[in-house]
């Protein structure tokens, strides 16, 4: 029975814990305030240690120096493409450029980009209906060219998926392209499907009796001749697309 009393003290208990063979309370707590027995390393383990830590630091080394090499040859060749999409040849970069065709064969580098080396003039499609052959009016989509005044859209992030077909059609011609001549002959039957993703079709509920398509190429206007005619582009008829058809030539 633990003595209670004014008169005790915490050295009565460590006294009677050695009289009585028991341990004492602050080795049975040992646990509860966090000492631990750790095993301390043998000298074999030590020493493979050391031997990891080292070859761990000679492989950091040999990254390191790896990857600042490949980027000192990287940086002048990317400049180099880049200077070269835009036509600029400096002589500086002459030893740099005559590595990337070096180098070209093997693809190991190449301008990133899902289109790097872009077309350099811009040709546009037109497609055009008529009910008597002599007569034509223009379909106008919702985002690429067409008339001459229509401003340039603004897309992002949305993907005008039909325009951006468009634009992939014309560097082909249309026997390469079997949905364009199906998008002609819905339009000759009227689909009120594909009208919905027209941004004006000029036969709405009486389709004509011939659709063709023709090729412009597009430039913008300068800035005087915008103020003055409002027109945002200025287009030359480059010949035929698709030529006249009609429904009885597509069954």
């Amino acid at each position: 029975m633990d003595p209670v009393g004014p008169h005790w003290s915490p050295g009565d208990r460590r006294d009677e814990a050695i009289q009585s063979g028991r341990p004492r309370s602050d080795q049975r707590g040992s646990e509860a305030i966090g000492v631990e027995h750790r095993h301390l390393p043998s000298a074999a383990e030590t020493s493979t240690a050391v031997v990891l830590d080292r070859n761990q630091n000679r492989f950091e080394s040999w990254h390191r120096r790896a990857t600042a090499l490949v980027a000192i040859l990287f940086i002048p060749v990317s400049l180099a493409q880049v200077l070269a999409c835009a036509d600029i040849r400096p002589r500086v970069l002459g030893p740099v450029a005559a590595l990337d065709a070096w180098l070209s064969p093997i693809r190991t580098l190449n301008g990133y980009g899902l289109f790097a080396i872009m077309t350099t003039e811009r040709r546009e499609i037109i497609i055009e209906g008529s009910r008597d052959g002599t007569t034509w009016q223009p379909y106008a989509f919702a985002h690429k060219p067409g008339e001459v005044g229509q401003r340039p859209a603004f897309v992002a992030p949305h993907q005008p998926r039909l325009d951006w077909q468009m634009w992939f059609a014309v560097l082909s011609s249309h026997r390469d392209n079997r949905w364009f001549v199906a998008l002609c002959a819905r339009l000759l039957q009227g689909s009120p499907a594909v009208s919905r993703l027209l941004a004006h079709d000029p036969f709405a509920g009486q389709p004509p009796r011939y659709v063709r398509a023709e090729v412009y190429r597009y430039d913008f206007t300068e800035a005087a001749e915008r103020r003055a005619s409002g027109a945002w582009w200025t287009r030359v008829r480059i010949g035929a697309y698709l030529p006249a058809i009609w429904l009885a030539d597509l069954r």
